[in-house]
């Protein structure tokens, strides 16, 4: 099996449907996300999907392979089905409740292949050489035991796999009108509790309710029929697509204690949380004790008097919505990315210092190494030395790219104008080409600066930099510019208002 120092292909292994929502799918989507756009293939294993969560998948660019299995199937048998596909990949992203310690250290025995696993419950036992929790208040120590010594473990809200655009998003927080309520209890809702949310919010006038579900949801037509009741202070989205900006416009919302409580903690959005599901427990609990979240019973007259209560109380509001921008960023996908882009692989980045100066002008002092450059002749020392104590002391990115801790050349970036792009700069050693450490240094530089777009320019005549920068995810733009739009750029979609 061919190894390269950067991740080139994942596998991630996650189903969704009613029964079990849509969780697992949206929150590794996230992750998928960032590493495609360094140029990494991504394959999902998935049963049965509904066709929303199917298109979500191809729509982004990714295989989908369909396991022909039954609900019922154990993980020796799914394991089985997987392993022919996971065999042509470099790294495998398991994020499933039913797929565990079998499962896994069979994938393991037959591939060989780096594993990571997504959880948030610590509870059952799995082979992996990662883990990632993002439960709020979740310790390192709680999966002592339950996986090998040596794995990382990625833990808190800090990992949490959201989508970009909640990390871009601004909540508009100066409306005086109308009191507006979400209800957003994940794409399936199984048990049809948003049912229960419309009975305690129907009695209240003036408050403005929107709705948000996916078509898959079981209680659709229920929904549909009581929130047309509601007249035109209500709506409802299906299958929302800009979820941030949604959320941007309420003032409250009730929502369960899965991945979505992180997204509107982001947001600093004040929240009723229903607990639903058992798994939900533990972050219900924190967030509650952070202060984002008021937990309520799924009853409409709980419901109902929180609502009245926090409507008539902006303080309460106001601290509920720092305390929950205190919790989570909205850049954990790219670092659960930038994790998996480098289990078990060579290349990395360390920050350039003044000890690395001679080694950049040897580099740049190689035959050829300046060919396409702007100014292709080789500075000499002295004019070096001043040149790089100045690069230093400037703010932008300068690394040093590393293959098994040796240096083997220097990616940076550099800001000419504010309002441009940041301008990428890649050099690699002539000992140290032909590996893939140019790509990969170019992945793990936009994993690790996600919010920034970036701009190379690369000579016409330069082929090799032109396959390696449209290989690494950048668009060819006029000329000589190639461009990378960074991972949390504002997110556009659409919802079918129904």
């Amino acid at each position: 099996m061919t190894r390269h120092p950067f991740l080139r292909h994942l596998v991630i292994r996650a189903d969704g449907a009613p029964r079990i929502g849509l969780g697992h799918i949206m929150r590794t989507l996230s992750i998928a996300d960032a590493l495609a756009a360094t140029g990494a293939r991504i394959t999902y294993l998935s049963r049965v999907l509904p066709d929303w969560a199917a298109a979500q998948v191809r729509g982004r660019g990714h295989d989908l392979h369909v396991l022909d299995l039954p609900w019922d199937a154990t993980e020796v048998e799914d394991a089985a089905f997987c392993a022919p596909v996971v065999a042509d990949a470099n790294a495998v992203l398991l994020d499933h409740y039913g797929l565990a310690q079998i499962w896994t250290a069979q994938i393991k025995d037959q591939t060989g292949l780096p594993l990571a696993a997504m959880d948030d419950l610590a509870q059952d036992p799995r082979c992996v050489d990662l883990l990632i929790d993002p439960s709020p208040g979740r310790m390192a120590s709680d999966y002592d035991g339950l996986i090998p010594g040596t794995a990382l473990r990625l833990m808190g809200p800090d990992y949490a796999p959201l989508r970009p655009e909640f990390a871009m998003a601004a909540r508009d927080t100066t409306r005086a009108d109308r009191f507006h309520v979400a209800v957003a209890l994940g794409g399936s809702d199984p048990d049809g509790v948003t049912l229960t949310c419309l009975a305690a919010l129907a009695p209240l006038e003036g408050i403005d309710v929107t709705i948000i579900l996916s078509s898959a949801a079981p209680a659709l037509d229920q929904v549909r029929a009581a929130v047309g009741a509601l007249g035109t202070r209500a709506r409802l989205l299906l299958d929302c697509t800009d979820m941030a900006a949604v959320l941007s416009g309420v003032d409250l919302a009730i929502g369960a204690g899965g991945s979505s409580a992180l997204e509107r903690c982001v947001l600093g959005l004040p929240s009723i949380l229903l607990v639903l599901a058992d798994n939900q427990t533990f972050n219900a609990a924190a967030l509650a004790r952070a202060g984002a979240v008021v937990p309520c019973a799924a009853d409409p007259d709980a419901l109902r008097a929180e609502v009245l209560r926090l409507r008539d109380d902006a303080q309460a509001r106001a601290a509920m919505a720092r305390a929950a921008r205190a919790l989570c960023d909205g850049l954990g996908a790219p670092r659960v990315a930038l994790a998996l882009a480098t289990l078990g692989r060579s290349a990395s980045l360390r920050p350039a210092t003044a000890h690395d100066m001679a080694r950049v002008h040897a580099w740049q002092s190689e035959p050829g190494a300046r060919r396409f450059a702007r100014t292709p002749e080789v500075p000499d020392l002295d004019s070096h030395a001043a040149w790089f104590a100045r690069r230093l002391a400037r703010p932008d990115p300068f690394y040093i790219v590393e293959d098994q801790g040796q240096p083997c050349g220097f990616v940076r970036l550099d800001q000419t104008d504010a309002a441009a792009p940041w301008e990428v700069s890649i050099l690699i050693a002539q000992a140290a080409q032909g590996r893939g450490l140019a790509h990969a240094a170019l992945g793990l530089l936009r994993l690790t600066h996600p919010k920034r777009h970036t701009t190379a320019h690369v000579h016409p005549a330069n082929t090799a930099s032109q396959r390696l920068f449209s290989g690494a995810g950048y668009q060819r733009q006029a000329g000589d510019q190639f461009l990378s739009l960074g991972w949390a750029q504002k997110a556009a979609g659409d919802c079918d208002a129904n």
